[in-house]
């Protein structure tokens, strides 16, 4: 009843839900106190012996013959069992505080090291985090400088880009400004060659022209069907006008019987023809002739049947 009224009149604690401990006991002043149940060793070790003797003591004055010799006796074992039980009292003492203090070393060796893991912890902790700073520091400063490179990389590219469009458009004013060019002609698979066959003599051979100043052979060569070269003409009679550029180019290539029958007749299934023009062999078309070319130092040409 008085601690709800109490209670009441105090209230709650601010932070707790029960009232102060403290409280409670300044307004209960006339409440008993626990007893104190620490060793005395004065009262718990010599007050026994001490009433005992005094009793005996008191005996021994009071009587007389044996019994107060008896009494004397009984007098002298009581001290000498309080004396022992004092020396007992003071070695249970020493050990007790032996163990304490053991206890309590083995405490404070136990709470140092746990102190010294904490403190050793803390370092651990503490080097990490400047570690990690160190690092963050790092990772910032790497990326303002790539932010700053792709920046700068960014800029170049802009100036690139509009150099390139001013170039563009130079080149397209350029090019509409400008004529044409003419495009590049392209290299032929076959050349046409005129050709007239002489057989007056013991010999025959062919008399061949090449009137095309582009494409003019220096040689020009026979396979068979089997992949044979069977004849190659004589090195090319270039003609030059005034200017010294070729205009047209005279070949004489003998020819073996079978080949000079062929030609008499027409035949050139069997046989291919390729002119070197250019460093480069190509096809041949013959276009038979029976006119005589002549040409004057002008590069006229005169024909006479």
């Amino acid at each position: 009843m008085a601690t709800n009224a109490i209670g009441r009149i105090h209230g709650p604690h601010r932070r707790t839900a029960e009232p102060c401990a403290l409280c409670l006991a300044a307004a209960q002043p006339h409440v008993r106190k626990p007893r104190d149940t620490r060793f005395r060793p004065v009262v718990d070790a010599l007050l026994p012996w001490l009433l005992a003797l005094g009793l005996v003591l008191l005996l021994a004055i009071a009587l007389d013959g044996a019994a107060r010799m008896f009494s004397a006796g009984i007098a002298g074992g009581i001290l000498v069992g309080s004396a022992f039980a004092w020396r007992l009292h003071r070695h249970d003492r020493a050990t007790g505080l032996a163990a304490t203090a053991r206890v309590r070393a083995e405490l404070s060796a136990e709470s140092d090291a746990r102190a010294n893991a904490v403190v050793v912890q803390f370092e651990w902790a503490v080097h990490d985090i400047a570690v990690l700073r160190t690092k963050l520091e790092k990772a910032e400063r790497e990326a303002r400088e790539h932010a700053q490179h792709a920046f700068t990389a960014e800029r170049d590219v802009r100036r690139l880009e509009r150099n390139l469009r001013l170039r563009d458009r130079r080149s397209a004013v350029h090019a509409v400004k400008q004529p044409a060019a003419p495009a590049p002609p392209a290299e032929p698979d076959s050349i046409p060659l005129r050709c007239k066959l002489n057989d007056d003599g013991p010999l025959a051979w062919l008399d061949l022209q090449a009137d095309d100043a582009d494409n003019l052979p220096s040689r020009v060569r026979v396979f068979e069907r089997g992949g044979n070269v069977i004849c190659v003409s004589d090195p090319a009679v270039h003609g030059a006008s005034y200017g010294g550029r070729e205009h047209h180019a005279s070949l004489k290539m003998p020819l073996p019987p079978d080949l000079a029958s062929a030609v008499r007749r027409g035949a050139f299934d069997d046989y291919r023809f390729e002119a070197l023009v250019a460093h480069r062999w190509i096809g041949v078309r013959l276009i038979a002739s029976s006119l005589s070319v002549h040409r004057d130092k002008r590069g006229r040409v005169f024909r006479q049947g």
